[in-house]
């Protein structure tokens, strides 16, 4: 029964916004500076710093210093919340990526092995790759320490064939994007090539 009255609700709900011109308007706009928004890259900070950010800070050192997750992403200081990204993947040199380690230590066997050959099989022609349906995942800590999450393959791919750049989702973990390293949000939107 209280499921029929909010699925009611939701219809009532529905045609009402739908047959209101100016509510409908409204939406439209909403809809299209949504989708402007995603065409210009820009950083976004969700951080209230003081000792929140001390706090979550001391959490991830702690977990740094613990030696079971040493080939961990916690190891690396990726545990706790995201205080800074961007609106959409940066287009970024892969020079800038392809000497970053793996959370996990996949820089190791980045370059050669099964899942690079099947990338390599998959994509065909280098001309047929593109890293934008599928952007690698780069976090950075509160040291400014980058780490490749996902994506170790793709790097090792474009660097292989010369790639100039690739889609990254780069995102800072418990201050992150206030340390100085080698993907700061300043350097990230200097070195950003808009396609």
């Amino acid at each position: 029964m209280i499921i029929l009255k909010k699925q009611i609700k939701s219809t009532v709900i529905h045609k009402y916004i739908h047959s209101n011109p100016n509510i409908n308007k409204m939406l439209k706009f909403t809809s299209f500076l949504a989708e402007e928004d995603k065409k210009t890259l820009k950083f976004h900070q969700d951080n209230p710093g003081g000792d929140w950010e001390k706090y979550k800070q001391e959490d991830a050192e702690a977990d740094m210093k613990n030696s079971r997750f040493k080939d961990h992403h916690r190891g690396k200081g990726m545990r706790g919340p995201v205080t800074g990204y961007f609106n959409k993947p940066a287009h970024i040199p892969t020079s800038k990526l392809k000497h970053l380690p793996g959370a996990m230590g996949e820089e190791r066997f980045r370059n050669d092995g099964d899942k690079l050959k099947a990338l390599e099989k998959e994509v065909g022609h280098p001309s047929k790759f593109d890293t934008k349906e599928h952007p690698v995942f780069v976090a950075v800590n509160h040291k400014g320490h980058a780490y490749v999450m996902e994506g170790n393959h793709r790097i090792a791919y474009a660097a292989k064939h010369n790639i100039p750049h690739v889609h990254a989702e780069i995102r800072y973990y418990n201050g992150g994007e206030k340390a100085k390293g080698i993907l700061h949000p300043d350097t990230v939107m200097d070195s950003h090539k808009e396609d």
